[in-house]
């Protein structure tokens, strides 16, 4: 089988080898063991050099013989106010992946999922990208169901994956279906990656959301974050703020695509992977310290948000001694 990696101007190096390099080493373990290769070549879409986010200079492939799996990295977004001006650069890019999603099956890797959606490719389409940019993607493309929590998603031939690591992912996924079970487990093993990654959601965490200068918005997240360790009440809140609750409502979700009790759950959340993460506490104490009486309903809504357990996420990332 033969894959091609999108290789283009500010890409990232890391996405983009990371994903080809993976593979070269599942080829040559399925060679080794008598089975099917898989080649893994550059491609670009006009001639000549690209330079990577890091600068580093890379000659891709323009030659009439197309592979039939074309993967885009993602590219260094330094802020999503600016993605129409990274898109409107990638326009060569574009119009390639717009006449390529024609011929082969295509995926991306991170925010190359923007360069799809650009392309027309994500339309009725199942999707994922970098959890942090993942209600941008779906407020540009309404078209699309973007899963944010998924680490890789699959629609009829369109793969995508989540952010950046996730590379790694996707490379272990295309050679479990391209060169089998047994040799992506020897890659998985040789390479260190971790197996059964599904989910975003344990990194998910609301201070690394894209900033908006919205004012209400603010003022509503810094109240609720100074009371985060009493009860939520949507009246107190509005008194604060000087509204009435329906004012309220209006006007957050206007600016912020959500209830103030959604950015609550989730900083509530947050909070509580640090401090599993960072301190010996027992369950009881943290599920008191971020507002919740009710242990059994706060580990409900951390597994609905955070994709585990809090043991297990302690287990995972505590940098506690045991």
């Amino acid at each position: 089988m033969h894959i091609e990696v999108l290789a283009y101007d500010g890409c990232l190096a890391s996405e983009l080898f990371a994903f080809r390099d993976v593979l070269v080493m599942a080829g040559r373990l399925s060679v080794a063991r008598g089975g099917p290769r898989i080649d893994v070549t550059f491609r670009t879409a006009a001639q000549g050099l690209v330079r990577t986010s890091g600068g580093a200079m890379i000659a891709g492939d323009t030659a009439d013989q197309e592979g039939e799996l074309l993967i885009v990295p993602g590219f260094d977004m330094s802020a999503v106010s600016k993605i129409d001006d990274d898109l409107a650069r990638l326009g060569p890019e574009v119009s390639y992946l717009a006449e390529r999603g024609r011929r082969s099956k295509v995926g991306s890797i991170c925010v190359g999922a923007f360069l799809l959606g650009a392309a027309g490719l994500l339309d009725g389409r199942r999707a994922t990208t970098a959890w942090v940019f993942a209600a941008d993607l779906q407020r540009r493309w309404p078209g699309c169901a973007v899963e944010p929590e998924s680490m890789l998603v699959e629609d009829n031939g369109l793969l995508t994956c989540g952010a950046f690591t996730a590379a790694y992912d996707l490379a272990l996924y295309v050679t479990e279906r391209v060169l089998g079970q047994e040799v992506a487990r020897a890659t998985r093993n040789l390479t260190l990656i971790e197996a059964g990654r599904s989910s975003q959601a344990p990194f998910h965490d609301p201070e690394l959301l894209p900033g908006r200068s919205l004012p209400f918005a603010d003022r509503v997240e810094a109240w609720l974050l100074e009371q985060m360790a009493s009860p939520y009440s949507l009246s107190a809140l509005a008194d604060a703020l000087g509204a009435s609750s329906r004012t309220v409502l209006r006007r957050y979700r206007a600016e912020r695509d959500r209830t103030p009790l959604e950015f609550l759950q989730q900083a509530r959340v947050a909070r509580a992977k640090r401090l599993l993460e960072t301190t010996a506490l027992g369950i009881h104490e943290i599920t008191h310290r971020v507002g919740y009486e009710d242990v059994s309903a706060f580990r409900e809504l951390f597994v609905r948000l955070a994709g585990s357990t809090p043991g297990a996420y302690r287990r995972r990332f505590s940098r506690m001694a045991a």
